[in-house]
Parts: C-alpha cells; structure tokens; sequence
C-alpha cells in the first residue's frame, strides 16, 4: 500500500510540474509552485526528489518508464510480428490520449524544448534497445540508430497530428495507419514514381 501510494504522489508531483512548464514555462515551476499544484508539502516533495533539477531529470524519468512498462504490456491480438507491433503502437497512442494533459505538453514541446527532447530521445531509445534490438540489424537496411530515429520521428509526427486537436480516430486505427504508411512508405501507390 506504501509503494502505490509512493507512486501516486510521485505521479502528482511529475504531473504538476509538467503542467506548470505548459502553462507557465519553466520560471513558473519552482518547487513551491510544483507543491501546491500537486497539492503536498515541501517535506513529501523532498522525499521523492533533491530540487527541481532533479524533478526535471528523474521524474520525467519515472513517468516516461511507466509508459515503456504500459507498451510492453500491450498484448497483442494475434501471432504475427506485425499484430505484436500494432498492438505496441497502439498502446503508446491510447497512453498518449490518456495522459494527454500531462504526456501531451511533455512530447509537443510545450513543457519546454528540454522535457521535449528527453521525450523524444526515450521512444527512440525505446525502438533501439527495446524494439530493433530484437532484428537482424541487416533486414533494417539503415543503421540501426537511423532507424530508431525515423521510426521515432514519424510517430511523434502521427502523435502531434493525432493531439493537436481532438481526433475521433482509435488508437488501434492509427496505429494502423502509421504502420501502413512505414511499411507501404508514402509513394507506394503513387503512379508518378
């Protein structure tokens, strides 16, 4: 019961000063700001972190594993390499629309350039090590670190898409989408190539 509440009020911190990055940028998120937002004292807060540096760096930590833990948790629906990768897929975007008030802002850069780029370095290095480690290196045909980049960038390119306004598209059809576009690539219907 102490682990799930340490947890909960870990998550509220985190979540309060990505939501005060967002609104306020990062001179409004001082750890006294992030406290009342989360609605704690200063002492529980410097129970789970050293300042705000440290909230900055392993509290966006905590949050984007336990979105690492809630892909790899996808289950998917049938047997082929492919099913598995869509549920994945999938699953990074219905996280995304679930925590879209604190993933949101931390992914589309309105948290701030900083938190942006720690996002953006986690799904590649998600792909990388978690994903493509799995591949013979060769069937990529790119490096496997090019890879990882391209795959990271065009989902976040789906992600901003799907986010920037509310969409009425499942998680599972974007992920389709997404899948069909990298694996068909966008000219293969084109007459004119």
């Amino acid at each position: 019961m102490d682990d799930l509440r340490t947890l909960r009020t870990k998550r509220l911190i985190v979540e309060a000063f990505i939501g005060l990055r967002a609104t306020a940028g990062a001179g409004g998120s001082s750890v006294a700001e992030t406290c009342r937002r989360a609605g704690v004292n200063r002492a529980t807060f410097y129970r789970h972190f050293e300042d705000g540096g440290d909230l900055a760096d392993r509290g966006i930590d905590f949050l984007l594993a336990e979105l690492g833990r809630a892909i790899d948790a996808a289950r998917p629906e049938g047997d082929t390499a492919i099913s598995r990768v869509e549920a994945r897929v999938a699953a990074f975007f219905e996280a995304m629309r679930a925590g879209r008030s604190t993933l949101g802002p931390l992914f589309s850069g309105a948290a701030g350039k900083d938190l942006h780029d720690k996002a953006e370095a986690f799904v590649e290095t998600y792909l990388l090590e978690r994903r493509l480690a799995e591949l013979d290196p060769s069937s990529l045909g790119l490096p496997p670190d090019l890879a990882a980049r391209a795959l990271a960038s065009t989902c976040l390119g789906f992600l901003a898409w799907y986010l920037e306004e509310e969409r009425n598209l499942r998680p599972e059809k974007l992920a389709a989408l997404y899948l069909g576009f990298i694996g068909r690539g966008l000219f293969a219907k084109a007459d004119w190539v």
